[in-house]
């Protein structure tokens, strides 16, 4: 597999697949966009990636999801989490990537 391959290569680099979540309509979709992120940022550091690359306005806020790769179930993602523990405990068993969906609100009415 290319992210095995991937993570020999880098081994202090995570892979990510970022999707917009099907939900939100608010926010542009970036398409399916693929990272290989540092494994030590936190979800906040990548939110801010995002945040940049998604041209989000200053009222909206962002959220992450991550999407078990055993039981496909989302579970939002903490501001302080490392994205290499992020991907140890929800990567996808069948690619080795980590799957993560946007979603956005506006926050201020």
């Amino acid at each position: 597999m290319v992210s095995n391959k991937l993570r020999l290569k880098y081994p202090d680099k995570v892979p990510v697949l970022v999707t917009r979540s099907k939900k939100c309509k608010n926010l542009k979709d970036i398409g399916d966009v693929k990272y290989l992120i540092q494994d030590y940022i936190t979800v906040g550091q990548f939110i801010y990636i995002l945040r940049k690359r998604i041209e989000i306005k200053q009222d909206e806020a962002l959220y992450l999801y991550a999407i078990d790769g055993k039981t496909k179930n989302e579970y939002a993602l903490s501001g302080n989490l490392e994205m290499i523990s992020v991907y140890n405990e929800y990567k996808n068993d069948t690619d080795s990537i980590l799957h993560i969906i946007y979603a956005g609100e506006s926050v201020f009415g």
